[in-house]
């Protein structure tokens, strides 16, 4: 997929659904009139948000993402459906939720696994 933040590759989400996006616009101001018409006042189009979900990643991997998410804004390069093409922009990150489990000794995948998700939002 090629997802990066601050241009080191982070790794490609859960599949299926691990990657999503919304599109919104910025208003300053919208409200409607008693005639029901809208008055707004757009600022931006656009505004992208990357909502991002892993499975099934070890401790560590989780550790290393979540580093790379600490400073208040960086550089976070993706798909974005909006243009058809990669493109890099300024982005931070909102919550951050993980899900710790344990797979019991004596199975093929014994150890310690940690689901991630969170979203990154255009600035």
């Amino acid at each position: 997929m090629g997802l990066a933040i601050d241009g080191k590759r982070i790794p490609d989400p859960a599949y299926p659904g691990g990657c999503s996006q919304s599109i919104a616009d910025l208003d300053t101001s919208a409200e409607r009139t008693a005639d029901g018409l809208l008055h707004r006042a757009r600022v931006r189009q656009g505004v992208a948000t990357v909502s991002l979900r892993y499975t099934n990643i070890g401790r560590d991997k989780c550790a290393e993402i979540l580093q790379m998410l600490q400073p208040d804004k960086f550089k976070f390069t993706f798909f974005d459906k909006n243009v058809g093409a990669m493109r890099t922009g300024d982005f931070y990150v909102g919550d951050r939720t993980s899900e710790d489990y344990w797979l019991p000794a004596g199975s093929p995948e014994a150890g310690k696994f940690v689901n991630l998700a969170f979203n990154v939002i255009e600035y």
